[in-house]
């Protein structure tokens, strides 16, 4: 059952590719595509600083990997990991978060209630909201993060997402 969450641990990866993919194949029509690859990329450097910063001892619990922890990088070829590894966000649930949220929003792009817009777009909503948690139930399951961990992931992942939307829209890339 593990090794299922494994591979579900890989979809950070597999985007990564597709989007530089796509941007191979076709640059002009997909420009967007490698800006995104390489904010991504970015906001995981990002989001190995903010595990390393000092954090006050009562938030030693929520910063740090549960006990047992094991395979934690994208390949899931580590083994276990010291007791005292840093593990908030989650960088694998910010990946995914930040592309399946990104992806909401260029397709919505405010025209339309958010409600009007979901109800009509129910299935390609479900799937990127299915590819975040997929992503963090593995992580939790692995134990790799704890719930707070994979929140926190999620949030950064919403916050750069947003702001990778405004930047692209500022641009007139979008």
């Amino acid at each position: 059952m593990i090794i299922i969450f494994d591979f579900i641990s890989l979809l950070p990866v597999v985007i990564y590719f597709s989007l530089l993919y796509n941007f191979l194949i076709n640059p002009v029509k997909n420009l967007i595509d490698i800006f995104l690859f390489i904010y991504i990329l970015s906001s995981d450097y990002l989001v190995k600083i903010i595990k390393n910063l000092e954090y006050p001892p009562k938030m030693y619990q929520i910063t740090r990997r549960p006990e047992g922890a094991y395979n934690t990088d994208y390949l899931s070829r580590n083994g276990k990991v010291n007791k005292d590894t840093p593990g908030f966000p989650s960088g694998h649930v910010t990946s995914i978060t930040i592309f399946s949220v990104f992806m909401i929003l260029a397709k919505w792009q405010f025209k339309i209630p958010l409600s009007d817009f979901i109800l009509s777009n129910k299935r390609f909503c479900l799937v990127h909201i299915f590819l975040i948690g997929i992503t963090g139930v593995a992580r939790y399951v692995k134990k790799c993060h704890n719930i707070f961990q994979i929140l926190g992931g999620f949030v950064f992942g919403s916050f750069m997402a947003g702001i990778f939307y405004f930047l692209m829209k500022l641009f007139l890339i979008l």
